[in-house]
């Protein structure tokens, strides 16, 4: 391995803490205690997370800025020092709210937030164009400069949305995860919730500009119609530049929903590598059930080989783990699951894969008849727990005096997990934490 001259500032701090790192405990050096909380006057709902080169931290959800029949969704983001402290020099004391607002009273849905070269940052979501509570939902950007305004010199009033497309003539179409390329590309995927017909979901390509990439599909978007309902509900890219489209499916002939997954190819056609003969797309048919609910995915990471974790939730809490080709890997915990449901109940909400091929989920459980804490896992390479994170591989942590704490988002920050939440008794508080690792050289140090 060579190591750079030069060392980012989350590289700095990620030396400073090795020695006496733990995985598993909290990193002191973040807030103090490891745990730094944002507080926002309405309640929000999964938040996002983000690190900026400068070793930055960006939380971003979606607000609710009202209550009652006048209430209506935005975009709104805190941004963090290193240390674990609001940047008082971005938005009002380090938070900023935004939205589309195409319609009065209208939601506008976060799905991502994406640092930028110069400090800026790009905020990418949906927004309702009419009140209707399942009408189109528009793909689209706000861009904010370093600190935390709109940035004018980006399309209209400092964003851009897609209103005039092709997929526009299905109403009920509905984008649900966005992720960024290596090359700055992005990609959002959806789907039509009551479409007449068959039912088809969706995705499209967008450059940095944010125009529509016309060398993606059939002018810039992907439509695949599916004989049965498919809910698309999150995407990445592999390191060969591969977008895989993951979500839940329930055939006519299985009692629930269990994951499934569809594999494009950079050009953003079904590639024929993946799935059952060569269809582009994996049912995991042979997940167990646990009670009568649905399997539903959740979270998604791509190893360096190209096999593809998921996080599940709805049912229970559980991790499977794809075969590059997209079959089941069952050399993973049993036949491919591992069960994580504990207590009186949990779920997973996201999920990373470390540079040792450890993985780290998070989501929350449920401890004392409806008291739920941030819940973390870590896995080895075979879906056995970890008995050396937290003594077990499990770790439940209590942010808040409430009932309502959640983990929703993982990320690694120079090797240490980085997980965001909420808690509050109404939903209020956004949670950052972050632990220790001894991957000093993960996630930007060295090179």
């Amino acid at each position: 391995m060579k190591i750079g001259v030069r060392l980012g500032a989350a590289c700095v701090l990620c030396m400073a803490g090795a020695v006496d790192a733990a995985d598993g405990d909290f990193d002191t050096t973040f807030s103090g205690d490891g745990k730094a909380r944002v507080t926002w006057p309405y309640q929000i709902s999964n938040p996002r997370v983000a690190i900026a080169a400068d070793g930055s931290i960006l939380h971003a959800t979606t607000e609710v800025r009202a209550s009652g029949a006048e209430s209506n969704l935005d975009f709104a983001i805190a941004k963090l020092d290193p240390d674990g402290t609001l940047d008082s020099s971005f938005g009002f004391l380090g938070q900023r709210t935004v939205g589309f607002d195409l319609v009065t009273n209208g939601d506008d849905t976060l799905l991502g937030v994406f640092p930028l070269a110069n400090g800026g940052v790009l905020l990418a979501g949906r927004g309702a164009t009419d009140v209707a509570p399942f009408s189109y939902q528009a793909p689209g950007f706000i861009r904010l400069t370093p600190d935390g305004d709109r940035d004018l010199s980006f399309g209209e009033d400092g964003q851009v949305v897609f209103l005039d497309a092709p997929w526009s003539d299905h109403e009920d179409l509905r984008w649900n995860a966005v992720v960024r390329q290596p090359d700055g590309k992005f990609v959002f995927v959806g789907a039509c919730f009551s479409c007449d017909g068959a039912q088809p979901f969706a995705a499209i390509r967008i450059d940095e500009n944010g125009q529509l990439d016309a060398t993606f599909g059939d002018d810039g978007w992907f439509i695949y119609e599916h004989e049965d309902y498919v809910e698309i509900s999150e995407v990445s890219v592999d390191a060969w530049g591969r977008i895989v489209l993951v979500g839940a499916f329930e055939p006519d002939d299985e009692p629930q929903d269990r994951p499934w997954l569809m594999r494009l190819t950079p050009s953003g056609q079904p590639d024929p590598t993946f799935g059952a003969g060569g269809t582009g797309y994996s049912f995991l048919s042979s997940i167990p059930l646990i009670g009568f609910g649905d399997w539903h995915t959740s979270g998604i990471a791509i190893d360096s080989d190209g096999s593809i974790v998921l996080s599940l939730e709805n049912n229970g809490a559980g991790l499977v783990r794809t075969l590059p080709d997209g079959g089941l890997d069952t050399d993973f915990g049993v036949l491919g699951f591992l069960d994580l449901e504990r207590e009186d109940g949990s779920e997973m909400h996201g999920v990373a894969i470390q540079s040792d091929h450890r993985i780290v989920a998070v989501g929350s459980i449920d401890h004392t008849n409806g008291d739920y804490d941030h819940y973390i896992v870590r896995t080895l390479p075979d879906g056995e727990l970890d008995p050396s994170f937290a003594g077990n591989g499990l770790l439940r942590v209590n942010m808040t005096a409430s009932f309502d704490d959640n983990a929703s988002n993982v990320v690694l920050d120079a090797g240490r997990p980085l997980i965001v939440g909420r808690g509050g008794e109404d939903i209020e508080i956004g949670t950052v934490i972050r632990l220790e690792s001894d991957l000093i050289f993960a996630s930007g140090c060295g090179d």
